[in-house]
């Protein structure tokens, strides 16, 4: 059995963030879901993804 790709999904809105998620599950992958860059940051430092998708806007990031 191959291992599942492991996607981190980065995006603060709600409905976006279900709606992302959902499809991303049924597709067969494996989703973390992160609310802000900070928060991203710890989820890829404590595990491997193997893509990672973003919202190139966040809301109140202060990052960028």
């Amino acid at each position: 059995m191959s291992k599942k790709a492991t996607i981190l999904l980065i995006e603060d809105e709600p409905i976006t963030q279900k709606l992302l998620e959902s499809v991303i599950l049924n597709a067969g992958y494996d989703v973390s879901v992160a609310n802000s860059y900070e928060d991203a940051l710890k989820a890829w430092h404590n595990a491997p993804f193997d893509l990672i998708i973003s919202d190139h806007y966040l809301v109140g990031d202060k990052t960028g």
